[in-house]
């Protein structure tokens, strides 16, 4: 019995943890492959993208989105380490495939205990009893920010093993035990399996031990120890391995350098310091005069009312041995010292320190960084360290006693409800979405229904190169939304393709191609537009388009639908199959031959509006803009209406730049003759449908009424951008020029010129 003693601790904190996410997440604990913890867009497309990589997939691609480019597998959403070992069990013979959702469940859920078994070790390295530790762990575990991560769907960033285990190897290093190479071994797995599974987690893992070896270093002034090497190999290693494997795999090189939010998704001393919900915030907003204002979630993370009053008595006590002895220090443990300072400066980076503080422009020293556009999370680490520290502190504060007093004992039994409060208020939050409309079932399992109508009408990977579905479920990067977005067509293009292993032509990838992106989102724009990557398509193979039938098509979205033939219908979704060849640009070539014809035809009604600048047509003003100070205007231009209540459409043209950071904004205002202001308006150079040899056209409708005299565009202040093809029409008003060397139709060009850039 003495032998098992040691273990009981660890047991019962493990059965505590089981327990806990039992009651939290029930069902889904026992039978993890029988549901979908969240099948909202992210939760369903990483599932999505493991599941059929298992299945279908080969090497470093990830194939089934992004028809024909396609991108790699470790820099998307898929969880690249679990995908690759799931498939080559597949591949091997070891049927995983129908437990691919268990499996992914599973891995995320069942090391929930052992991250509570890594801080309980990480509390008896720094020498707090067993059932202090157990204690300790149990809650810091249950308050994790992380849980968000669990319950939302972002698979790669919920395993809540990986801080605590580094941080367990660090200070296992710092102490005198010897035998640290299964350790090691064990920390460099992690590293790299739960690392490479998601950037984020190995750049926040690779920051931490570099950091930790070189302010270890500085703290102890010994160079050789394990602590500051042993990490310093680790990073290496990691370093090298992604970047070898980027190098090597990566095809795409028109990724976003600068992804809108570094500067956004940071953390705060509230998102640190106070909850983001729940009757303590309420609590304290009733009692402060000015409501606390909480920042971005992607910076949460809250310490708890239990770390917060000790951290304050600590404070207090560290400020007096400051004043007497003219000393200070967090701790006598250097280790722990080290921890602290590591913990901190990675704080000050998570709240974009110092680059949102009048230092943005130091960002463009460092673009590898930008690509992490929520520095916010870097803020888990300094959760994890400092709730250590704060049972490390409560712990000293007991031995001071000399014994269990009574007086110790109520603390503890206060700090637990503070927890329980904490840990309530916090779960209650995250799991609003789950409770609401509970678990999905695991579909991905279920696909002979769809495979049965596919294989009816003859739809296989031999027939069908991609799937396209409508309202367009992806099309979109930080410079260019769709905003569609239906969940209903998302899942069902999941299921066809799990089930054929037919790709998506569209993507919902984080850091796609910019180009790629683009040009698959041309398949459903204005028919004018070519269609760029019609010569990579696949010849004698069609287009599967899915259509939700309880959505109305863009005028582009039914000409695509008018080529092809429906083959097959229920209640939900129309299937359309669609030859794909020179048959897409009949409405363009058409014109391209009548061009002389039609401008003759809309000389006479078109040359007296011109003549009135009812239309202003700019064929070749381009304005490049170089003005981080002040607006610059784009146009200025009357508009002589004849008749009440008229729709005007103004359209531009901006020139994408994968290097350049977001999208200008434009404001359009319209003026009485006598120089009032009738209405403003701030047109979202975010929001695009139509892509066209390298530019995109942004479009803004306004009524015109009797008063209105004069139309001004501006450019807000921004990054250098350059402006092409502006139009000023009456909506009803079609436009068809041959100027300059241009010929354009509503300023779409007809055909590709050397002007037109890509």
């Amino acid at each position: 019995m003495r032998k098992l003693q040691p273990y009981v601790p660890m047991a019962v904190l493990i059965v505590c943890c089981l327990a806990y996410l039992y009651w939290l997440l029930g069902e889904v604990v026992l039978h993890p492959n029988a549901f979908i913890i969240m099948n909202n867009t992210d939760g369903r497309q990483i599932l999505f993208n493991t599941y059929f990589y298992t299945r279908f997939g080969s090497g470093l691609t990830l194939s089934n989105q992004l028809f024909p480019n396609f991108d790699v597998l470790f820099m998307t959403d898929a969880q690249a380490s679990v995908s690759v070992l799931l498939n080559a069990l597949q591949t091997i013979g070891i049927p995983v495939l129908p437990y691919v959702v268990g499996i992914t469940n599973g891995l995320i859920l069942y090391s929930i205990p052992l991250a509570a078994l890594m801080l309980f070790a990480s509390a008896r390295l720094l020498g707090i009893r067993s059932w202090m530790s157990v204690w300790g762990a149990f809650f810091i575990t249950a308050l994790s920010p992380q849980w968000l991560r669990v319950v939302c769907g972002h698979a790669g960033l919920a395993y809540l093993i990986y801080i605590p285990a580094l941080i367990y190897a660090v200070l296992y290093w710092a102490s005198p035990k010897k035998k640290s190479g299964l350790v090691f071994l064990l920390t460099l797995f992690l590293v790299l399996f739960i690392g490479f599974n998601n950037g984020y987690i190995l750049l926040s893992g690779i920051a931490f031990l570099s950091l930790f070896s070189v302010v270890h270093m500085v703290q102890t002034r010994q160079w050789r120890s394990k602590a500051v090497w042993y990490p310093l190999i680790l990073v290496c290693i990691a370093g090298l391995g992604l970047g070898i494997i980027k190098k090597l795999s990566d095809p795409v090189h028109d990724r976003e350098t600068a992804p809108y939010g570094f500067l956004v998704y940071h953390a705060t001393p509230e998102t640190v310091l106070l909850p983001s919900h729940g009757v303590v915030l309420e609590t304290l907003n009733k009692l402060l005069p000015i409501p606390v204002e909480i920042g971005q979630e992607e910076g949460a993370a809250y310490v708890g009312l239990f770390t917060l009053l000790i951290l304050l008595a600590t404070a207090v006590y560290l400020l007096v041995q400051l004043v007497r002895t003219f000393r200070f220090r967090f701790s006598r443990n250097k280790a722990l010292n080290s921890l602290l300072w590591t913990s901190l400066i990675l704080l000050l980076y998570a709240m974009a320190f110092p680059f949102r503080f009048g230092y943005e422009s130091l960002l463009d020293y460092f673009p590898f960084i930008k690509q992490f556009r929520s520095p916010g999370r870097f803020a888990w680490m300094f959760y994890y360290v400092v709730s250590l520290y704060a049972l490390f502190r409560f712990e000293l504060w007991r031995r001071s006693k000399h014994r269990t007093t009574p007086f110790f004992i109520v603390a503890l039994l206060l700090f637990s409800l503070c927890y329980i409060i904490d840990i309530h208020d916090l779960q209650t939050w995250n799991m609003r979405y789950i409770k609401a409309g509970g678990y999905t079932k695991n579909y991905f399992n279920e696909g002979e229904k769809h495979q049965a109508v596919l294989t009816a009408h003859g739809i296989d990977t031999s027939h069908v190169a991609a799937i396209l579905g409508l309202p367009l479920n992806c099309a979109w990067n930080s410079k260019f939304e769709r905003g569609d977005e239906g969940y209903d067509i998302t899942q069902r293009m999941v299921e066809l393709s799990c089930a054929s292993g037919i790709p998506w032509l569209t993507a919902k990838l984080s850091r796609a191609s910019t180009f790629n992106t683009l040009r698959s989102g041309q398949w459903v724009a204005n028919p004018i537009i070519e269609r760029e990557a019609l010569a990579e398509w696949p010849s004698q193979k069609d287009l599967l388009l899915v259509h939700q039938k309880t959505y109305s098509p863009t005028k582009g979205e039914w000409f695509m639908m008018q080529q092809g033939t429906c083959i097959y219908s229920d209640s939900l979704f129309a299937y359309y199959q669609i030859p794909i060849n020179n048959r897409m640009h009949q409405n363009r070539d058409s014109i391209r031959q009548h061009i002389d014809a039609l401008l003759n035809a809309q000389a006479n009604n078109l040359k007296q509006a011109l003549q009135n600048k009812e239309v202003q047509y700019g064929a070749t003003n381009e304005v490049i803009v170089s003005s981080l100070k002040e607006e610059k205007t784009l146009l200025r231009t009357q508009i002589n209406q004849q008749a009440n209540d008229t729709i005007v459409e103004f359209s531009v043209w901006t020139q994408i730049r994968h290097l350049q950071e977001n999208m200008p904004t434009l404001k359009l205002t319209v003026f009485d003759s006598l120089g009032n202001t009738l209405s403003t308006n701030r047109i979202n150079m975010h929001s695009a449908t139509d892509y066209q040899y390298g530019y995109l056209r942004y479009v803004y409708q306004f009524p015109v009424t009797l008063k209105t005299q004069t139309v001004e565009v501006l450019i807000e202040k921004g990054n250098d951008f350059t402006f092409t093809r502006w139009l000023i029409r009456p909506s009803k008003q079609t436009v068809i020029l041959n100027q300059n060397g241009l010929k354009t139709y509503n300023a779409y060009l007809l055909e590709r010129t050397i002007a037109a850039g890509r």
